[in-house]
């Protein structure tokens, strides 16, 4: 998790110090303030070993997009630290195990388990982007 107590963590560049000083600041940096029900469809990917930025960011993330009725699929990547998609995560044989949590289809936070891969976000693009782009 990120260090509140060090001038040198990112929450102090950004806030001007600490989080537990600037708790104003700090709700208004965070993305789940800003959630509403006309937020595009999100694709988020978080690796659960991530130890600058707790997954759990990202699942307050997905459930705020939830709770405001908007798409979202939660990517939680088995394993993987930060900057995993910096790497060559996606040509790991075998391929790094998933869990999907999406509201696609109008379904609640249904999980499923899955594997990472390239195609996993072309889909979504695809899905979100293409067809938006040639119509």
């Amino acid at each position: 998790m990120v260090n509140d107590v060090d001038p040198e963590s990112p929450p102090w560049g950004l806030l001007g110090g600490p989080t537990t000083r600037h708790p104003e600041r700090a709700a208004q940096a965070s993305p789940v303030s800003h959630v509403t029900e006309a937020a595009p469809p999100f694709l988020i990917l978080h690796g659960d070993a991530d130890l600058l930025i707790g997954p759990r960011q990202s699942r307050r993330l997905f459930e705020a997009l939830v709770a405001a009725g908007a798409e979202a699929t939660l990517v939680t990547v088995h394993g993987a630290g930060h900057g995993f998609f910096n790497t060559e995560a996606l040509e790991q044989i075998p391929p790094l195990r998933t869990t999907v949590h999406t509201t696609r289809g109008g379904k609640p936070d249904l999980a499923r388990p899955g594997v990472l891969t390239s195609g996993l976000i072309e889909r979504f693009f695809d899905q979100h982007l293409r067809r938006d782009f040639f119509d």
